[in-house]
C-alpha cells in the first residue's frame, strides 16, 4: 500500500487555487462569509431537510438547525447558498429557490423534469393527484383545471399538463411511483 504525502497533497491544491484566483481559504475548501464556495451540485442530506422542515415551521435558523443536529452557522450558510432564505433585517424570509426533479405527464407521456422552487413542483403534484382520482372515478371535469395549464422547467422549456383521458388512461395503466420519488430535490 502506496503511504500518502499529505503535505504535497496540500501544496498542490493550494498551488492550483492561487492559480485559479482564489482565496486560502477557498482553496482549502472553507470559504470566508461572502465568498463564492466552491463544490459541485449534490442531494441534500438528511438532516439539511429537516432542518428545512423545521426553519419552515418555525422561522427561526437556530432552533431548526439544533433541532436536526446540525450547527445554527452552517445551517445559515446553506440557506444563503442555496437560495432557500434571506435575510431581511432580523428576519428570515424563505425564497426557496431549491431545485426539484418531479415526473410529470405531458405530451403523451411521462418523464422527470427539473423545476426551480416549491410552486411548480406542488402544481405537478397537484396534477398527478387529478390524474390518480380521475382513474379512480372517471369523471373529466376533475382535469378541467389543468387544461391548457404549463409549467417551466429549469432550462425554460414549457410542459403543458396533459388532459386527455384517453391518453392518461393508457399512461397510467403502466405502473405508478413511489412517494419518495414525487419531491427530489437536487442542489
Amino acid at each position: 500500500m502506496r503511504k500518502r504525502n499529505y503535505k504535497a497533497e496540500y501544496a498542490r491544491r493550494m498551488a492550483s487555487a492561487k492559480a485559479r484566483g482564489l482565496s486560502g481559504p477557498q482553496g482549502r475548501g472553507h470559504s470566508r462569509a461572502g465568498e463564492v464556495a466552491l463544490r459541485t451540485s449534490r442531494e441534500l442530506t438528511e438532516k439539511e431537510i429537516a432542518a428545512l422542515r423545521a426553519f419552515r415551521e418555525s422561522r427561526s435558523a437556530a432552533k431548526a438547525a439544533k433541532s436536526a443536529g446540525m450547527s445554527p452557522e452552517r445551517f445559515r450558510r446553506f440557506l444563503r447558498a442555496e437560495g432557500v432564505a434571506e435575510r431581511r433585517g432580523r428576519k428570515w424570509t424563505v425564497t426557496d429557490n431549491l431545485f426539484r426533479e418531479t415526473d410529470i405527464i405531458s405530451g403523451g407521456r411521462r418523464y422527470p423534469i427539473r423545476v426551480r422552487g416549491f410552486e411548480p413542483a406542488s402544481r405537478i403534484a397537484q396534477h398527478k393527484a387529478a390524474v390518480r382520482t380521475f382513474l379512480a372515478l372517471p369523471d373529466t371535469v376533475l382535469l378541467e383545471p389543468f387544461q391548457g395549464e404549463a409549467v417551466t422547467d429549469v432550462t425554460g422549456r414549457q410542459h403543458v399538463f396533459e388532459t386527455n383521458p384517453n391518453t392518461l388512461l393508457r399512461l397510467m395503466s403502466t405502473g405508478g411511483e413511489s412517494f419518495e420519488a414525487v419531491y427530489r430535490i437536487v442542489v
